[in-house]
């Protein structure tokens, strides 16, 4: 399926669409944020008794009004004190990325007279956006000497990553020159770290040699070690 690009025009007509079956109010998405990757919103749903708050990777919507079911990433039913408070914070974290926002309320309000009231909030909100920024990497690197095969075993640690990056090992050679090894970094969990190894003959360096870590072409550690 083609992307659709969400424009004010479109969210309006979409909203008018939505809410056409609706028996009240649309309720309304006042800001979305995060925190830590913990999605966060703020609200208005007047007289809603249950309220269902989506978030998905798409804006893309069923004909039902709902993001389709592929799309969603998150579905919390609000507790009636997030609902009286009109603040919802939830209780896990999501990946980095694009996200949208969405509620859906309930019109439970009954009128003394009968029939539902029209001021109760019904239906799906406007979809907002939402981008969960990357965590900072943070980047340390050890050394470990392994003199009985004359070899530095050269460690790099980033925490957290949740991707995978590739990175370059720089040294200076005895004789004057330059060399550098490749390796990667295989990170599958924001929350956790990602490590490699590279191995170095110690034949080749000179006595103290500095050893310099980058990641996308910039500087992330640097090590001097006395090699002789």
């Amino acid at each position: 399926m083609p992307t659709v690009r969400w424009t004010p025009l479109l969210a309006a007509v979409a909203t008018l669409v939505f809410a056409s079956t609706a028996l009240g109010v649309p309720p309304a998405l006042l800001s979305v944020g995060q925190n830590q990757r913990r999605p966060t919103a703020t609200f208005s749903a007047p007289g809603a008794a249950g309220l269902t708050l989506y978030v998905a990777s798409s804006p893309d919507r069923a004909t039902n009004g709902r993001f389709f079911d592929e799309n969603l990433k998150d579905v919390s039913f609000l507790t009636d004190s997030e609902i009286q408070s009109g603040r919802w914070v939830s209780d896990s974290k999501i990946d980095p990325g694009r996200y949208w926002v969405m509620l859906n309320a309930d019109n439970l309000c009954f009128l003394p007279s009968g029939g539902v009231d029209p001021a109760c909030a019904d239906g799906f909100s406007e979809p907002l956006p939402l981008t969960v920024p990357k965590p900072k990497t943070r980047y340390s690197t050890s050394a470990q000497k392994l003199s009985f095969i004359k070899t530095l075993a050269l460690r790099i640690v980033a925490k957290p990553l949740g991707e995978r990056r590739t990175y370059k090992l720089c040294y200076p050679t005895k004789g004057g020159g330059r060399k550098c090894v490749s390796g990667v970094l295989r990170g599958y969990d924001w929350d956790s770290p990602a490590q490699d190894t590279r191995s170095v003959r110690t034949s080749g360096l000179k006595a103290t040699t500095t050893f310099t870590w980058s990641v996308g072409g910039r500087k992330v550690a640097s090590r001097r070690i006395r090699v002789g």
